[in-house]
């Protein structure tokens, strides 16, 4: 008795799936390493800014371009407008507004917020990129 022929293109496109599957899955990991990689290059920026005093300078990720929008001091993401008294002499600093906010996420990179997002929110989502939440 001679034996059933395989269907060649049942075989062709089982293949070409179980190809397709795999790419996606590779892809998946590409993506994953490639986070992973970005924030190890962010550590030492992420360790250098946690340490800071709330009074120094920010420190940014290379290429980022700084512009006035950009907040100066940890001070500056922290709190609102006015003062705060610490171990050192009174400070005064300003807030990051909402619109500053934007414009400091989307230079650093960060994902969008919804565009009901509170200025508390944008913040945050920068504070926590830099490493400047206490």
């Amino acid at each position: 008795m001679a034996q059933p022929q395989p269907n060649l293109e049942n075989f062709i496109a089982q293949h070409a799936q179980q190809h397709q599957q795999v790419i996606s899955r590779l892809d998946a990991m590409q993506a994953r390493i490639d986070a992973l990689e970005a924030s190890q290059q962010r550590l030492p920026l992420l360790l250098d800014n946690t340490k800071a005093s709330p009074g120094a300078p920010i420190r940014y990720p290379q290429g980022v371009q700084i512009t006035p929008q950009f907040p100066k001091t940890k001070l500056h993401l922290v709190q609102l407008s006015g003062r705060l008294v610490t171990d050192a002499p009174e400070l005064t600093f300003t807030r990051l507004a909402a619109a500053d906010a934007q414009v400091v996420a989307q230079r650093l990179g960060l994902p969008a917020l919804p565009h009901n997002a509170t200025e508390e929110e944008r913040r945050t989502q920068i504070k926590e990129y830099l490493g400047c939440s206490w």
